[in-house]
């Protein structure tokens, strides 16, 4: 009796390894296994992704270091989701600059997002200074000629509708506009 005691004590530990959990909440993405495998230790099971912790690295310049800060605004699009743009932050800056390739590696905090998805290529502006009274000028509007840019405005003069050339100097600029 006591030797099926614990033979029975034996089988209730061994089963006690076969629950897996895992050290996060997330969506399996991906199963490495079947039932009735054979797994160790350390055994690669599956891929779990939390989906409310999406984050995209972009790589930037050293020279733009003195303008980049955590809780900065940046704007992502995606081919893939049909050019809509979404709104992130930046999470965090990597204390050291790459020497192989001059650039500092930037998180994006882009949470949970319809359209957006893990493992997705997007193009992210990073929104580093905003001026509330600019005038803007559509960037197909512009004329460049000789490495300058002009626009053309209806002129003042109220009798003679007259088109004057204006040369122009751009501060600020993003994908559809120039200040």
């Amino acid at each position: 009796l006591e030797q099926l005691q614990i033979s029975l004590e034996d089988a209730q530990r061994e089963l006690g390894y076969t629950e897996v959990t895992a050290p996060i909440s997330g969506t399996n993405t991906n199963r490495m296994v079947t039932l009735g495998d054979q797994v160790q230790i350390g055994h690669h099971l599956f891929d779990l992704v939390d989906f409310n912790s999406i984050v995209a690295r972009v790589y930037v310049p050293e020279k733009y270091l003195h303008q980049l800060r955590t809780g900065l605004s940046a704007r992502l699009s995606s081919q893939a989701s049909n050019s809509a743009e979404h709104v992130a932050r930046v999470k965090r800056i990597s204390p050291i600059v790459d020497p192989t390739s001059g650039t500092i590696k930037v998180t994006i905090d882009v949470g949970s997002q319809a359209g957006m998805r893990p493992g997705m290529y997007v193009d992210v502006e990073l929104v580093v200074a905003t001026h509330a009274e600019a005038v803007l000028i559509p960037k197909r509007a512009v004329i460049y000629e000789n490495d300058q840019m002009f626009v053309y405005r209806l002129g003042s003069d109220t009798e003679e509708q007259r088109v004057e050339r204006v040369f122009i100097e751009p501060a600020l600029t993003d994908k559809f506009f120039i200040e």
